[in-house]
């Protein structure tokens, strides 16, 4: 959590005219392939997807899993986005996103090479 919290302010302060747009695709090949992954890890950037699950976690973050293609990337929230979480909110399965988050690879055993932390929905 403390990184979560960390991140936030981090993605809050960044300048959205510098926030680099890039693919979910593109992210995975990055952090994949590992000598390009620290193009991007610490870094804040913008995707774009569809909502395919959400999930609130024990520590109180929202889980956010969205898809674009046949790639996916997995979002970090922190509870303050409660409110916009469920069906016929902004974030529900389906809805069409675009998120600001600071880029982290992921773990050995995780579902996706890079997670998005301290996110936020800029459309």
């Amino acid at each position: 959590m403390p990184q979560t919290l960390t991140a936030m302010n981090i993605v809050r302060q960044a300048d959205s005219a510098k926030v680099k747009q890039i693919s979910i695709a593109e992210l995975n090949h990055s952090f994949l392939n590992k000598s390009d992954s620290t193009n991007h890890q610490g870094k804040v950037v913008e995707i774009s997807g569809t909502v395919s699950s959400f999930e609130m976690t024990n520590e109180q973050l929202y889980i956010v899993t969205i898809k674009d293609n046949e790639s996916q990337a997995v979002c970090i929230f922190d509870s303050s986005i409660a409110p916009e979480v469920g069906e016929g909110r902004t974030i529900a399965h389906g809805a069409t996103l675009t998120i600001q988050g600071q880029c982290f690879g992921s773990g050995l055993f995780s579902s996706t090479p890079f997670t998005l932390d301290g996110c936020r929905v800029t459309q």
